[in-house]
């Protein structure tokens, strides 16, 4: 069982790796001249999931939600961790683009590490766990 502000630490932290992979998605899309559409879909999605973070932080740290505890196999528990683990996937892809110095990031930078159908399915994965968590927000009867 978790209680609402270990849940709240948790959205915390996977709200500022949101914001991480945002930042860095941003200034890639700044470094490549016609960054494809598909980049600025990832982007926004990102914005997105952190707003919706923000404010499943904000709900689960409110005095209607104190006292409940969710089960670690609650839906919202794995969308959690799922997305986490999405987001550092991400991450990795997306550093091994834009960590690189010299001639080596310039070539890498000219090349988008994810194809159109893993872009997509991608796509198709963070607005899962943005409804979910934008669901758990609108929840009533706490």
């Amino acid at each position: 069982m978790a209680d609402p502000l270990s849940m709240a630490a948790g959205i915390a932290g996977l709200l500022s790796l949101s914001l991480q992979l945002t930042k860095v998605i941003s200034d890639y899309m700044i470094t490549v001249s016609g960054a494809s559409k598909a980049i600025g879909d990832l982007q926004d999605r990102l914005q997105a999931l952190s707003q919706v973070l923000r404010q499943l932080n904000a709900f689960l740290r409110t005095a209607n939600v104190q006292g409940n505890s969710f089960d670690q196999s609650s839906v919202l528990c794995y969308a959690i961790n799922a997305c986490q683990e999405k987001l550092h996937r991400l991450g990795e892809r997306l550093d091994q683009v834009t960590s690189k110095n010299g001639l080596s990031r310039v070539i890498n930078s000219l090349k988008w590490p994810f194809v159109d159908n893993e872009n997509k399915e991608l796509l198709r994965n963070l607005d899962g766990y943005i409804e979910i968590f934008h669901f758990s927000v609108t929840i009533d009867g706490w």
